[in-house]
């Protein structure tokens, strides 16, 4: 198996994912439309996106993340030419992550590139934002990509939040390899 490229669509994603290059040695691309969060990615390479919608700023809704990453979708293209592989990964319920991720599949799916999806769920408090994130999770289910998520509300029972981030990188990550594993068997 080609080794995946382990995308991180947004801040929540682009950490996660970051825990996907250390566990695995994958390499790691950070798509973001925060230019300042881009400048501080630990990720092996970064993609602006939407920078007329944008501004260089954080998308903060799903409408305006979604439209950054039309608006970038040559560059988003052109970034997987030579990609097999792919695992997105991102945070549901804020905007680039929600935005994006719909849009970046449908490019890559349209390549003919492999692609699973590595996703959070926000916590119990943020019920505005879980509404939005089982909004683009059966959106994106609907488009018959393998999703693994994580539920980060199920996973703070005695936990600080700095661990129920890392626990969800760590299932998150041995969900998708496992996946990634069966995938290459079969094939």
């Amino acid at each position: 198996m080609k080794t995946p490229l382990v995308v991180g669509v947004g801040g929540a994603g682009s950490q996660i994912a970051g825990q996907f290059g250390v566990r695995f040695g994958w390499p790691t691309l950070e798509i973001n439309t925060d230019s300042a969060a881009l400048k501080q990615s630990a990720l092996d390479r970064q993609l602006l996106i939407g920078f007329s919608v944008c501004q260089g700023q954080a998308a903060n809704t799903p409408m305006r993340g979604r439209l950054a990453a039309q608006e970038s979708l040559q560059v988003i293209q052109s970034e997987f030419d030579s990609e097999n592989v792919l695992v997105l990964v991102a945070g549901l319920g804020g905007g680039t992550g929600t935005g994006a991720i719909p849009v970046i599949f449908d490019v890559v799916q349209s390549m003919g590139v492999n692609c699973v999806a590595a996703l959070t769920l926000p916590f119990e408090h943020e019920s505005g934002r879980r509404k939005i994130a089982f909004d683009a999770l059966s959106e994106l289910r609907s488009r018959r990509i393998a999703v693994f998520v994580h539920d980060l509300a199920a996973s703070m029972e005695n936990k600080n939040l700095l661990d129920a981030f890392q626990g969800a990188a760590e299932e998150l990550a041995e969900a998708v390899n496992a996946s990634l594993l069966e995938f290459q068997q079969a094939g």
